[in-house]
């Protein structure tokens, strides 16, 4: 359950922003004509994660000439700091290869972007794919934190690859659909069992698998033992500016000791998460937890997600390096929050070992959340 508290006060500082898309633009300025323009967003959450403008006759250098003026004009600012990114390379490689179904030649670039930016120790533009062959070329942006490749299968079918920091999402484009790539599960299939939870402290239900536990309402001083001194003095500080006295735990024996946290506090009337401000929110938690910890902060993810139970209100999802654990590697907090009557309500994991599956229970248990 460690730094989510600090969200709180980041929430309260955050204010409407946004950056303007101007891939169609400029493809259009530098092909043939206007691109058609293809999406993917994700069922459960209400995510685009991936992007397609598909035309003729691209000049090449006349895209990287505007793609260089973005940069240096309308810089995004940097997850981490207050700083502007600095311009970097457009064209980051260029390939002449061949699809492996037909054999088909086409050149494959990485490029650049001008809205999105990925993260580790600093923030830099994250990488997105152009294909071209003959004289079709496909341009392709995702939702990712490790950036994007795109390969042609065929002449007519392309495979997309999104770069999570903990996982990896593949996508088709064919006849002109995107679709997700679905795992192929070569094992016997076992009968799944799910059971809905309800938690008293926020008075919220969903649905998870029956392997999952869920304790009673636990004291926020109620600190492990063997909590370390820096962990102790950053909760006394947490504690002086939030009303926040009591959490839940999830927990399954297979993902032990990665767990979910639930917590809730209030926030100010009125206050919503949006897609437009979403980004600002995210940088305003890590400032605020670098002043709580005294440590640079590193951000992994941020991202909207939607809001069932009370969609105006919206809710976000957030990954960060833990800076209180002293265990060597890397060690996350990865958060879903909701503002639901104008209240934070947290799911959270401080994980290192199992971050992807307790991760994707944090997701699984937006898609059923609702009121008891």
């Amino acid at each position: 359950m460690k730094k989510i508290l600090s969200i709180i006060l980041a929430l309260l500082w955050s204010n409407v922003g946004s950056a303007e898309d101007y891939y169609n633009d400029y493809l259009a300025n530098c092909s043939q004509s206007s691109p058609s323009y293809f999406s993917f967003s994700s069922e459960n959450v209400d995510i685009t994660e991936v992007e397609i403008f598909k035309g003729k006759k691209l000049d090449i250098n006349c895209l990287v000439e505007k793609f260089e003026n973005h940069q240096k004009k309308f810089p995004i600012t940097s997850y981490l700091s207050d700083k502007a990114l600095l311009p970097q390379k457009i064209i980051q490689n260029t390939e002449v290869t061949k699809s492996k179904n037909d054999n088909a030649q086409y050149v494959k670039l990485e490029l650049s972007s001008i809205a999105d930016q990925k993260c580790g120790e600093t923030c830099v533009y994250t990488t997105e794919a152009l294909l071209i062959y003959d004289d079709t070329f496909w341009y392709i942006k995702g939702n990712n934190n490790r950036g994007l490749k795109a390969i042609l299968e065929s002449k007519n079918k392309i495979l997309i690859t999104n770069f999570m920091s903990t996982h990896q999402r593949q996508y088709t484009f064919a006849n002109n659909k995107i679709k997700r790539v679905k795992k192929k599960n070569t094992s016997t299939k076992k009968k799944i069992n799910t059971k809905m939870f309800s938690s008293s402290l926020t008075g919220l239900s969903f649905s998870l698998t029956d392997d999952w536990n869920l304790s009673n309402e636990r004291e926020l001083k109620e600190l492990p033992k063997d909590a370390s001194d820096e962990e102790r003095a950053y909760w006394n500080s947490i504690l002086k500016k939030t009303s926040i006295r009591k959490f839940e735990v999830l927990y399954n024996e297979k993902y032990k000791p990665d767990n979910i946290t639930i917590s809730k506090a209030n926030m100010p009337r009125n206050f919503s998460i949006t897609k437009s401000n979403v980004k600002k929110n995210c940088k305003q938690i890590i400032k605020v937890n670098e002043k709580n910890t005294g440590k640079k902060g590193t951000l992994y993810d941020c991202k909207y997600v939607q809001n069932k139970v009370s969609g105006y209100e919206g809710a976000l999802y957030l990954s960060h390096k833990d800076d209180l654990v002293r265990e060597e590697g890397d060690i996350r907090s990865n958060q879903i929050i909701f503002i639901i009557n104008s209240e934070a309500i947290y799911f959270s994991t401080s994980c290192k070992k199992y971050c992807k599956e307790v991760t994707e229970n944090i997701y699984a248990i937006s898609s059923s959340l609702k009121k008891n």
